[in-house]
């Protein structure tokens, strides 16, 4: 933790320090990050009931192409796994507590607000595609995803940014022949940096 803490500040305080003004002249930006998504409740047809998934891991990674400075079109991709409380029996089948990884990528779109020389704001919405890898069809699902986020970056020099976001994910489709599988918007935060 302590070498972490000290990579940051040689970062800030080394290179070239960047504005607003420049960073603006970027035409791109690729960004990666880590964190936690909260626990929440999904949606199974078939079991006719919630199932509640734990708080777990989660990763990001996105690339943003900025059409003007203020305005950005990008992909993105996000990966963690589902965690239950225990295995839950739906008539012959299983869906088991261990993590069943999920991959979700898309497109977004965000604005981009400068709040100081050093702050900029990125909220954004998306719209993708989510995989869940069960370990048989009944729990191999596909889902359409609407997520938003709100995106906190600190210019730390001329090629890298600490940012931390806050946003939602949300599932208003999905599952298979099988079952229905939907959730409510569900909250992650994650930091990262972009480059």
């Amino acid at each position: 933790m302590k070498r972490l803490f000290l990579f940051i500040l040689v970062l800030i305080f080394t290179n070239h320090q960047l504005s607003f003004a420049e960073d603006k002249n970027k035409k791109y930006e690729i960004g990666i990050s880590t964190g936690i998504i909260s626990s929440s409740d999904v949606w199974v047809s078939l079991h006719g009931d919630y199932i509640n998934q734990n708080a777990n891991f989660f990763l990001k990674g996105y690339f943003d192409y900025f059409i003007i400075p203020e305005l950005s079109f990008g992909l993105y991709t996000n990966f963690t796994t589902i965690s239950l409380e225990k295995d839950i029996y739906v008539f012959d089948k299983v869906i088991k507590k261990s993590g069943t990884p999920i991959l979700e990528f898309g497109g977004s779109v965000k604005p981009r607000i400068e709040l100081s020389e050093k702050l900029i704001l990125k909220p954004g919405a998306s719209a993708g595609y989510r995989e869940y890898f069960g370990e048989d069809d009944f729990t191999t699902w596909k889902g359409f995803s609407l997520d938003g986020s709100a995106e906190l970056q600190y210019l730390l020099n001329d090629q890298l940014k600490l940012f931390t976001e806050l946003g939602f994910l949300f599932q208003p489709y999905g599952g298979n022949k099988d079952t229905d599988v939907t959730f409510d918007p569900t909250l992650y935060l994650v930091v990262g940096v972009s480059f």
